[in-house]
């Protein structure tokens, strides 16, 4: 599925590949960058917005209004214009920041002011969360990113101090010199008269593309040309890998301590500081003895719980499966990485619980209600209360295996349920107290005779 995110419509349309033909632009993001990003500093702030309106209000006018009415463009588009009016009845000025794409139909929704309070709205709660560059790329996956974010940053940084009508010449020479050096570290040879040609190159293409200055595309091709030997040489993929991650960046952002933040993603902040896990959107490597050390346990236990709550920061990569019933290895090795995903997964579960524990105990009673569910069921979701040390769960859950044995009439499900309770059996050592030890010892015996 598409993100309402998403500037789809407004990069897919005829518009926009009829201008991106005629600007001889090779994409959408080429476009922008020529037209706004570096021309846009010579024109007058009225005329920048001018041109920016007309772009957006062209891009729209092909797409018919009942396929807009089906992606939800409308409704969205009705109840945004409805804030708006409500926020004029109570300030002079406001500011409305908005996808271009909604901005025509914003104005002409506002200006009829028809039809725009007879739907009722669900209201949920709202989250800051931080973002990298990396997830802030529009090459990563989110579509309403702009590509090279570290890029454009510091062409930001340039204008902020001044520098407008070399802020993106000085910003191609510093990507230049930090690729370079990045490459030489790694072993490949590139002379500094390769970085100078590079840069003559990109300015020879700013002319020729109608630029007043040199964009990431002229970088981009002017390292092709300058470092790039042959297109089939594996050593041209990695100079190309390495430019692009460096023109991505690698830092991340910060919320405010003044906003408010859901329960759960507070106590998983939390956790991490305890753990004292990093905290880079990077994957990073954890082996876990399980056995020997307690604190170990509790991070595979804190792990284990996201995994069941569908938060993506950790994956087991090596170690005990006891899904499949084998704990020939006594050591886990985690791959994690903490980035605005897991942050956001934590915020779409943080109906279930105000922590990761009381979360994950929720998310058990959930998965139990409705339905008939045979005994097989039973003595897996059995498996992920021990596993995550949930033992206020063992008893009921074993009560709702005993129960499911009698009314279960599968034979593939029965005999499921006998190997789970057998090789529980073998884990109960995972438990944390000898006295519930003991109890579900007995009571497993009596389940699998």
């Amino acid at each position: 599925n598409k993100s309402y995110y998403s500037d789809y419509y407004v990069s897919r349309s005829q518009y926009i590949a009829s201008l991106c033909e005629k600007q001889n632009c090779r994409n959408y993001s080429e476009l922008w960058e020529k037209l706004f990003e570096v021309n846009g500093l010579e024109i007058p702030t009225e005329k920048f917005i001018q041109n920016m309106l007309a772009l957006c209000y062209f891009s729209r006018v092909e797409y018919p209004a009942q396929m807009l009415e089906d992606e939800g463009c409308t409704a969205r588009e009705a109840y945004m214009a409805a804030e708006i009016l409500k926020a004029q009845k109570d300030y002079k000025k406001i500011l409305v920041v908005t996808g271009g794409f909604h901005t025509g139909a914003l104005i002409e929704l506002i200006k009829n002011k028809k039809d725009l309070n007879q739907k009722t709205y669900g209201k949920s709660d709202s989250y800051l969360i931080p973002y990298s560059y990396e997830e802030s790329d529009q090459l990563s996956g989110y579509a309403s990113g702009m590509p090279y974010p570290a890029f454009y940053q510091r062409v930001h940084h340039n204008i902020s101090q001044s520098n407008q009508d070399e802020a993106f010449d000085e910003a191609v020479m510093h990507f230049l010199v930090k690729t370079g050096n990045e490459l030489r570290a790694k072993g490949t040879n590139v002379a500094l008269s390769e970085e100078t040609a590079a840069f003559v190159q990109g300015k020879g293409l700013e002319n020729l593309r109608g630029k007043t200055q040199p964009g990431v595309y002229e970088l981009m091709d002017g390292i092709t040309s300058a470092y790039v030997k042959s297109e089939l040489n594996m050593l041209s993929s990695e100079i190309m890998k390495t430019c692009k991650r460096i023109l991505r960046g690698t830092e991340r952002g910060k919320v405010t301590d003044k906003t408010d933040i859901v329960p759960l993603l507070k106590d998983f902040r939390e956790a991490v500081k305890n753990f004292k896990l990093k905290t880079s959107t990077a994957k990073q490597d954890l082996d876990l003895d399980i056995l020997s050390n307690p604190r170990h346990r509790q991070m595979s236990i804190f792990f284990r719980r996201l995994s069941f709550l569908g938060v993506p920061y950790a994956q087991m990569i090596a170690g005990p499966d006891y899904k499949k019933q084998d704990t020939s290895r006594v050591r886990e090795r985690w791959h994690y990485a903490h980035n605005a995903k897991v942050e956001a997964s934590i915020i779409d579960v943080s109906y279930l619980g105000g922590t990761v524990g009381e979360a994950s105990s929720n998310l058990i009673n959930k998965k139990q209600e409705g339905g008939s569910k045979g005994c097989a069921f039973f003595s897996e979701l059995l498996i992920d209360v021990i596993v995550m040390d949930l033992p206020d769960f063992i008893a009921p859950l074993l009560d709702n295996v005993r129960t499911a044995i009698t009314e279960d009439g599968a034979f593939e499900s029965l005999a499921e349920a006998a190997s789970n309770l057998m090789f529980i059996e073998q884990i109960k050592w995972m438990l944390r107290d000898s006295s519930a030890d003991n109890t579900v010892h007995m009571d497993i015996l009596e389940l699998i005779y």
